[in-house]
């Protein structure tokens, strides 16, 4: 049971102070927790102590928050190019309280803005909403866990992105190199492969 005064993660409504445990006259029966959203403490949020349905969990600890950030030079972006295939993506990843699978997918989101941005178009209005849900989300844990605000987080991550971008173009400026090169070597062997059957018909003839 949590106490007054932590700060938990609840449901898709991310960090929560827990403000009061008290009972209501209404909806609830015992005691629930009076919840109030970290970055928008006017608004308040009841919950029963015994809630089994919406997660609830402890703000990730300092050391796993910068392990995330790390890893988001490592872990693969995800985007399916098909919009059925990205909405049930989306469904089964903010259904899931597996935050790697919610970066995963933020890395993807960011890509493809940043690539659209270029082009001066933007994200279609579903993907913005996602992007800007868990940018919000995942953004905020990070802030509180690391007691650094959002804004440096959002620096941090996007500096990651980056390398990541720019490995991958590399590897695959590298694969397209050995590609070329595999295909010159393939044909000269097949050039020096006809010279030389051209060379055994002369001397036989």
């Amino acid at each position: 049971m949590y106490k007054k005064g932590d700060i938990i993660v609840y449901g898709k409504s991310g960090v929560c102070i827990v403000d009061d445990i008290c009972e209501v006259e209404f909806g609830i029966e015992g005691l629930c927790y009076k919840l109030r959203p970290y970055d928008d403490q006017q608004n308040a949020i009841y919950v029963s102590v015994d809630n089994d349905k919406i997660m609830m969990r402890n703000v990730i600890s300092a050391e796993k928050a910068r392990e995330i950030i790390d890893q988001m030079g490592e872990c693969p972006a995800i985007f399916p190019k098909n919009d059925k295939e990205r909405a049930e993506l989306v469904k089964e990843t903010l259904n899931s309280d597996d935050m790697s699978k919610w970066m995963q997918l933020l890395k993807g989101l960011y890509i493809e803005r940043e690539k659209r941005m270029r082009m001066r178009k933007s994200l279609k209005y579903k993907d913005e909403k996602v992007f800007n849900f868990l940018e919000n989300f995942i953004m905020g844990e990070l802030s509180v866990a690391l007691d650094i605000p959002k804004y440096k987080i959002y620096d941090m991550i996007a500096e990651k992105i980056k390398e990541y971008e720019k490995r991958m173009r590399a590897e695959r400026r590298a694969e397209r190199l050995a590609e070329k090169a595999a295909q010159e070597k393939a044909e000269a062997e097949a050039e020096n492969s006809e010279e030389n059957s051209e060379n055994t018909e002369t001397v036989e003839n």
